[in-house]
């Protein structure tokens, strides 16, 4: 049996959106409430990357055929496709606009209370997003193509209460993507 070709595809983070998750169920779905356990508690983080054909937003109707042009001849199952971001995470900030405890005052880096759960091991958020890496998506032929990871809260706060977090994905290009999410109270 010959052994599968490998091809890297370079591809771009253009955009993030973050998500509340509860955690409460059999995998993390998104917050349906303005109030959620903090032991359940997490962040989804929806990578966005564009491909070699450049396409990261989109009109999803636009797209829409049988056959795309630029897909014609698909996958022959020889081939496996390895995509490397050419502008890496350098850093990943989540902050409270609230004390978290009594090491992590209002706007102090939260990272380090988060852990990345994938099958059978949990991963620093930036043991995992960090360094040289390659994504498997899965889904290669949705635009643009998306990455989820889920960061769960594994240190609980201090207190019960509201919390409004900041989201800051730096690349090493120099590139900042943020998001601040709407207040959640965070139960104990």
């Amino acid at each position: 049996m010959k052994k599968a070709d490998y091809r890297e595809i370079p591809v771009t983070l253009c955009s993030i959106d973050v998500l509340p998750i509860d955690n409460t169920y059999a995998s993390p779905q998104t917050a349906m409430s303005d109030t959620v356990a903090a032991q359940a508690f997490g962040l989804r983080l929806q990578l966005k990357y564009m491909d070699e054909a450049g396409i990261c937003q989109i009109d999803p109707m636009e797209t829409v055929s049988l056959f795309p042009a630029c897909y014609a001849m698909g996958n022959n199952g020889k081939t496996s496709h390895y995509y490397v971001p050419v502008n890496p995470i350098d850093s990943l900030v989540v902050y409270s606009t609230e004390d978290f405890d009594a090491t992590h005052p209002a706007g102090t880096n939260l990272i380090n209370c988060f852990s990345i759960f994938k099958p059978y091991s949990y991963y620093l958020p930036m043991d995992y997003l960090g360094g040289e890496r390659r994504i498997l998506f899965d889904d290669m032929y949705l635009q643009p193509k998306r990455e989820e990871v889920n960061m769960l809260l594994l240190k609980l706060p201090e207190h019960a209460g509201n919390h409004q977090f900041t989201i800051r994905v730096y690349t090493r290009n120099g590139e900042l993507f943020q998001q601040t999410l709407p207040s959640i109270t965070l139960s104990l």
